[in-house]
C-alpha cells in the first residue's frame, strides 16, 4: 500500500506541473557594482548596479546575447511563470517560510542545511541557486510555492483556505539575505558577513542539457514501449515552439504518464521510474553559441 501511495503522490505532483499560465515575466537582475549590459532579442539593456529590470517574454524562442558575444537561446513555454535571468552568476537564496493557523510552526517539517554565501556559513531552511536561468515554473523549492520575489516584502499573514498550514518560498539576493539574517533572524550575527566574506568573481553559469536519454533494460515489452513513448514526447516538448504544439504534447504526455504508472502498478514494478527532462518546465536553454 505504501508503494501505491507513493506512485499516486507522483501522479499528483506531475499533474500539478500543468497549471494555468500566470505571467511569463523574467527579472534581469544586476546585484553587482558595475553596469550590466546584454541584449535580449537584439534589444539592448543597460542595468545599473544593484538594480533590476523586468522583461515579459512571449511563448517561443528568444536570444540572450552577453557582453562577451556569447549567445544563449531559450525556449519559453505556455505554462511559464517567468523567473530570473542571471547573467552575472550571482547566488540566490531560497528561504522556506511556514504559514499556519495554529501555533505549531516547529512541527512543520522543513529541510535545514548549511549553505555558503560568499564563503560565510549559514544554517536553516535555505537553498542556493545560481543558474543562468532560474525557472519559477519548475522545481518545488522545499515543497513551497515560489511566492515572494527578490526585493518583495514578505507578508506576515496568508490566506490558507481550508488548509491549516502551508509553505511558501521567498527568493533573496545575497545582500538581501544577509540583511534578513543580521536584522531579523539573528541580530547577534550583525557584522559577521562583512568580517568574513570572501567575494568571488561571478560569471554566467550556463547549463545546457544535450538531451541524451538512456533507456533502461525493461523486460516487459508493453512497459518498455510506454517508457519509450514518454521519452519521445519529452524530446518533442523540448523542440516545441508554439503554444498549440506545447499544449498538445502536454496533453499526450499526461495520458502516456497515466498509462505508464498504471502498467507499473499492474506489474508491481516500482523500480522502473521515468523522470522527465523537459516536461513541466517553463523555460529551457536550447542552444549556446
Amino acid at each position: 500500500m505504501k508503494k501505491i501511495l507513493t506512485v499516486m503522490t507522483l501522479m499528483f505532483l506531475f499533474v500539478s506541473c500543468f497549471k494555468k499560465k500566470l505571467d511569463s515575466t523574467f527579472m534581469v537582475d544586476n546585484p553587482t557594482e558595475t553596469v550590466l549590459e546584454l541584449k535580449i532579442d537584439d534589444k539592448e539593456y543597460k542595468i545599473e548596479p544593484m538594480k533590476y529590470e523586468k522583461v515579459k517574454l512571449d511563448i517561443g524562442e528568444h536570444k540572450i546575447e552577453l557582453v562577451d558575444g556569447k549567445k544563449v537561446y531559450i525556449n519559453v513555454y505556455a505554462n511559464s511563470k517567468g523567473g530570473i535571468i542571471n547573467p552575472t552568476g550571482a547566488p540566490y537564496i531560497f528561504e522556506s517560510i511556514v504559514y499556519t493557523t495554529d501555533d505549531n510552526k516547529d512541527t512543520i517539517g522543513l529541510t535545514n542545511q548549511e549553505i555558503l554565501v560568499d564563503g560565510v556559513e549559514y544554517y536553516g531552511p535555505f537553498k542556493v541557486v545560481d543558474d543562468f536561468i532560474i525557472d519559477r515554473t519548475y522545481g518545488d523549492f522545499e515543497g513551497g510555492a515560489w511566492e515572494f520575489e527578490p526585493y518583495e516584502k514578505v507578508s506576515e499573514t496568508k490566506n490558507l483556505g481550508e488548509r491549516t498550514a502551508n509553505i511558501s518560498t521567498k527568493v533573496n539576493g545575497r545582500f538581501e539575505f544577509v540583511k534578513l539574517i543580521e536584522e531579523e533572524i539573528d541580530p547577534t550575527s550583525a557584522g559577521d558577513y562583512e568580517k568574513n566574506k570572501k567575494p568571488y568573481s561571478m560569471s554566467a553559469k550556463i547549463n545546457f542539457d544535450e538531451q541524451k536519454y538512456e533507456i533502461p533494460n525493461i523486460e516487459n515489452e508493453d512497459l518498455r514501449n510506454k517508457y519509450e513513448k514518454l521519452v519521445m514526447l519529452d524530446k518533442a516538448y523540448f523542440e516545441a515552439k508554439t503554444k498549440k504544439e506545447q499544449e498538445k504534447i502536454d496533453k499526450e504526455y499526461k495520458e502516456a504518464w497515466k498509462d505508464f504508472i498504471h502498467k507499473t502498478m499492474e506489474l508491481e514494478d516500482y523500480s522502473t521510474v521515468y523522470t522527465a527532462k523537459n516536461i513541466g518546465r517553463g523555460v529551457i536553454i536550447t542552444k549556446v553559441e
